[in-house]
């Protein structure tokens, strides 16, 4: 399951299809291990994602640098969450290689 990078998934759906994927050719390889207990239960965890605009604006990449240490959540955003959620014309990575 670690060789699956969540940057390369466009929808959630495509990302849990690959992940059964995974898990069930694991389980047909390995019948002996399907079926064995974990000695320590496995919870699926959920997160929510709260935007909150900081006021900043970059309209050339420079300035975009310099407002970068302002916020790590500003690398975050930009960087990996919007990648999978934001529409694609409206992504980070077309305004850098427009800009």
């Amino acid at each position: 399951m670690a060789a699956l990078d969540i940057r390369d998934y466009l929808s959630i759906a495509e990302l849990r299809s690959d992940l059964r994927r995974v898990v069930s050719a694991y389980c047909t390889q390995y019948p002996n291990f399907a079926g064995q207990e974990a000695l320590e239960p496995f919870y699926f965890c959920e997160s929510v994602e709260v935007t909150e605009p900081l006021g900043l604006t970059a309209q050339i990449c420079r300035n975009f640098g310099m407002e970068l240490s302002n916020s790590v959540s500003v690398i975050l955003f930009h960087f990996i969450s919007s990648a999978t959620t934001t529409p694609e014309n409206e992504r980070f990575s077309v305004w850098l290689e427009t800009a």
